[in-house]
């Protein structure tokens, strides 16, 4: 399932822009609007620079175009870790640059529930009786079958 957030880039403050779970990948897309950018200054080159959660460097984040919206695919490094993070979208035309306002995002804590097998439910059950039957075994006490 895909989580598409809207973005305007004229915005001068973006609300918290939530992304998702720590560990998810792949299942959400923020997209940023550039028609007003286009047609304001022509079309050019975006480039995505993302500060994930609890870390100190900032890098460039692949995007992708869509007719006039820069997608960003949310992935594994940008949700390794929760809590908050920035990213600032620049398009550049010819050797003009403009800047989105700072865009806040935030990945939310997540449970790490370890998953294993199934308990085998005859098994434990027949472990039980052999358990129980040992008991009678040892206090002497007859079992009939």
């Amino acid at each position: 399932m895909t989580k598409t957030v809207k973005i305007e880039l004229n915005d001068h403050k973006c609300d918290m822009l939530h992304i998702g779970k720590q560990g998810e990948k792949n299942v959400s897309e923020v997209r940023f609007d550039l028609s007003d950018l286009i047609s304001e200054y022509g079309d050019g080159v975006a480039e995505l620079v993302i500060k994930n959660p609890l870390s100190t460097e900032s890098y460039v984040q692949p995007t992708h175009r869509d007719g006039s919206d820069v997608v960003w695919v949310v992935n594994s490094a940008n949700t390794a870790r929760n809590g908050k993070g920035t990213a600032v979208l620049r398009w550049y035309v010819g050797d003009g640059l403009a800047k989105s306002a700072d865009i806040e995002f935030v990945v939310n804590a997540s449970s790490d529930m370890k998953v294993g097998d199934m308990p085998d439910l005859i098994n434990d059950w027949i472990d039980e009786a052999n358990a129980t039957k040992a008991e009678y075994i040892a206090e002497g006490q007859r079992i009939v079958t």
